[in-house]
């Protein structure tokens, strides 16, 4: 991939896309009383219903112009579901949101893609079951490891809830775009992955929207 564009000289010739709001999550329970509560419930093995699981999903561009350019990235796959997953719970969001926002760009772009680069800046997490146990941090970096969030990633909570801020890079064959300062949130339990996507510039990571009640379920573990 070619090094990370600076944001001076995109934002002379990149028209800014909007955000994309997150869908309801009314559906994912079984009882939308539940869903619409105040109470910000935490969705317990009886509310799930993973036939509600909605994300983009493509398939890797492949055009029949055998002279147009390639496709410069690594297509990327969804991490496992939640109850399968090995990861922290924030290396686990990080590579769902590549992924998802990479797939949203295959399946809008298809043959025209050509770059995609999503590069976070900031991230936020903090425990469901403790919310006194919260952290800040600032820019992601390589020395951000799984062992930075083990205390968050303690799979006897009732799940964590993180916030990433973030820029995206994309290329199709004829345009280049950018989206600055994207703000995601993410609930995540070993059953569950909710995801909501704030509407306006995010300037730093917050839990707002609040995945659990207004975000779409995009992972499902099914069983116990």
């Amino acid at each position: 991939m070619r090094p990370p564009r600076s944001r001076r000289s995109l934002l002379a010739s990149v028209v800014s896309l909007a955000a994309l709001t997150a869908g309801c999550s009314s559906d994912w329970f079984r009882n939308p009383e539940t869903a619409s509560s105040n109470d910000k419930p935490i969705p317990t093995r009886t509310d799930i219903d993973c036939t509600g699981v909605s994300r983009p999903t493509a398939f890797p561009p492949a055009s029949a112009d055998e002279d147009a350019p390639e496709v410069t990235f690594d297509v990327l796959e969804y991490p496992p579901e939640p109850a399968e997953r090995s990861r922290s719970a924030l290396a686990y969001v990080r590579a769902f949101e590549q992924a998802y926002r990479q797939q949203q760009f295959l399946v809008t772009q298809g043959d025209q893609a050509r770059d995609f680069e999503l590069t976070v800046g900031q991230h936020r997490l903090s425990a469901v079951a403790d919310e006194d146990r919260d952290h800040n941090h600032g820019s992601d970096s390589d020395s951000v490891s799984d062992s930075d969030s083990v205390s968050e990633d303690n799979r006897n909570q009732d799940g964590v809830l993180v916030s990433l801020v973030y820029d995206l890079v994309t290329e199709t064959e004829h345009t280049e775009h950018a989206e600055w300062d994207v703000r995601v949130t993410y609930f995540l339990s070993d059953r569950v992955a909710l995801r909501a996507q704030y509407d306006g510039i995010g300037t730093e990571p917050s839990f707002d929207p609040d995945p659990r009640t207004d975000g779409e379920l995009v992972a499902c573990s099914e069983g116990s």
